[in-house]
């Protein structure tokens, strides 16, 4: 996603307004099951180390080790997985610089990403508008709400997610706005289409 060479900003429109403190209180809101579920797989790991001591006055000491070793992996893995946003989110929000804006040769982002099962990184590059297939808003619902957000379609086949909270923006009014910036850029190839 990022350009080899980098184009002039001066043109560049913001889009989106950084959102730290949504990410910081995320993070914390993250934090509280995700230590939640460590003391429980801190519990079930002193459980097991018992197991293992006592196994010889247990009437059937496998089939308590496996109940708890599945105890185990189960809270220890969720425990991993609500940490890594907590931290992720937490340590987004202190970045600095981070934009969203588009201008007349690309579209130029710095932002905290979010990845599943690892922990963040920091998505930094410019996108040129012929490297532009399509944009698309989306919305995604869970047990903790939904979140809003634009993706952005690459022609190599990679996709961008810019989400609403690290973003304060409109996502149907800047899908527009994209979409006129690239219908006046994108000479004869068509390419760019709207879902």
């Amino acid at each position: 996603m990022n350009a080899m060479q980098k184009f002039a900003t001066n043109d560049l429109k913001d889009l989106g307004k950084f959102r730290p403190t949504n990410l910081l209180v995320t993070g914390i809101l993250f934090s509280i099951p995700g230590l939640i579920m460590a003391a429980f797989a801190i519990f079930f790991l002193y459980i097991l180390a018992r197991l293992l001591l006592l196994r010889a006055t247990i009437s059937s000491p496998a089939l308590s080790f496996l109940i708890f070793a599945a105890c185990l992996v189960g809270f220890g893995g969720l425990a991993y997985t609500l940490l890594t946003v907590a931290v992720g989110r937490i340590r987004g929000s202190f970045q600095r610089d981070c934009h969203f804006r588009a201008g007349s040769e690309v579209i130029d982002y710095k932002f905290p990403r979010q990845r599943r099962f690892r922990l963040p990184d920091i998505a930094v590059g410019q996108i040129t508008w012929s490297d532009l297939d399509r944009i698309t808003n989306y919305e995604r619902r869970s047990n903790y709400g939904s979140t809003k957000g634009l993706y952005l379609f690459l022609k190599s086949g990679e996709r961008l997610a810019i989400d609403t909270s690290v973003f304060e923006m409109d996502t149907v009014r800047v899908e527009v706005e994209l979409n006129n910036l690239a219908a006046g850029r994108i000479v004869n190839s068509g390419s760019l289409r709207r879902s």
